[in-house]
């Protein structure tokens, strides 16, 4: 709801899919994610691009080879399925039931950090790279099998949903891979921003 008070807003349709997808460009993540590095070409000085990619709550459409370079050959081979799982687990899992859905996670995370590479090496190209502050974050985490459950199934809040990535890019690579070892909170994010634009 609170989208509608941007100046501007690209809707991508997610088209349902049945398998996962043989390129980077096919999947969901890709399409969005290109989509943002085409507005990037044109962008207005200054400006406040905001992506919101469902990520692990929309289709797990990474080619299926990423999955795979997580099995080991004793390993049954990885699920097929697309759909973001979201159930409980039953008081005895099949741990191989479990591990495939890891080796999806796997996979899709991969995906996403091939999307976040490209869509920083256009940063970089831009004009407005060299002033544009760039931030990862999620509103909450997936679970893979901890405390009887996958994914957001479940009102309980286990370290596995709170824990969640924020990462800056600042232009420049100013403290690049420095590692924050205090305690973030997600209400940090504004008062870095708000800093960030004096």
């Amino acid at each position: 709801p609170l989208a509608c008070g941007f100046s501007q807003m690209v809707n991508l349709a997610s088209q349902a899919r049945e398998r996962a997808a043989t390129s980077f460009d096919e999947t969901q993540l890709g399409q969005l994610f290109a989509a943002a590095i085409d507005w990037l070409a044109n962008a207005p000085s200054p400006f406040l691009l905001w992506l919101h990619a469902r990520a692990m709550q929309g289709a797990w459409d990474a080619p299926r080879d990423l999955r795979e370079r997580f099995a080991d050959d004793e390993d049954p081979p990885p699920p097929d399925f697309v759909a973001a799982p979201d159930r409980q687990l039953g008081p005895d899992p099949d741990p191989d039931e479990v591990l495939g859905v890891a080796q999806a996670y796997a996979g899709q995370v991969l995906l996403l950090d091939a999307c976040l590479g490209t869509l920083l090496d256009a940063l970089d190209e831009s004009p407005c790279g060299k002033e544009t502050l760039f931030v990862l974050s999620s509103p909450r985490g997936f679970a893979l099998g901890e405390h009887g459950r996958i994914g957001p199934c479940g009102d309980d809040l286990f370290g596995e949903l709170l824990q969640v990535p924020l990462l800056l890019r600042f232009p420049d690579r100013q403290a690049a891979s420095v590692r924050i070892p205090t305690f973030v909170q997600p209400a940090d994010l504004c008062a870095t921003v708000a800093d960030w634009l004096e």
